[in-house]
């Protein structure tokens, strides 16, 4: 059980962190399919086929995490460079070929 308002708010905004996470892995795979449809012989198009699969597999992973989390837990470690690592293909689909993402 939740002691305090503070306790109900940081929960509530941890679960809030969660959904807008899962929206926008589905946001990448609305795009990567538009621009897989746009060009089918597209060089790029094994990078946004996997980039559809990473981000269904992440959104498995938010979901059980979501569906399974304690009520008590309010508090999560976010490793920033994992996200963005995350989403590198894509930005690799979208950039212009010249452009170079590292990790």
């Amino acid at each position: 059980m939740l002691s305090s308002q503070s306790d109900f708010d940081a929960a509530e905004s941890a679960h809030r962190e969660t959904v807008h996470d899962l929206r926008n892995l589905f946001t990448v795979i609305v795009c990567a399919r538009r621009l897989l449809g746009k060009d089918r012989a597209s060089e790029r198009r094994e990078d946004l086929l996997a980039t559809i699969e990473d981000a269904a597999f992440r959104g498995s992973q938010l979901t059980t995490n979501l569906l399974a989390r304690d009520v008590q837990e309010t508090a999560q470690i976010v490793d920033v460079g994992a996200r963005l690592a995350g989403v590198a293909p894509l930005l690799l689909a979208l950039a212009d070929p010249r452009i170079e993402v590292r990790g």
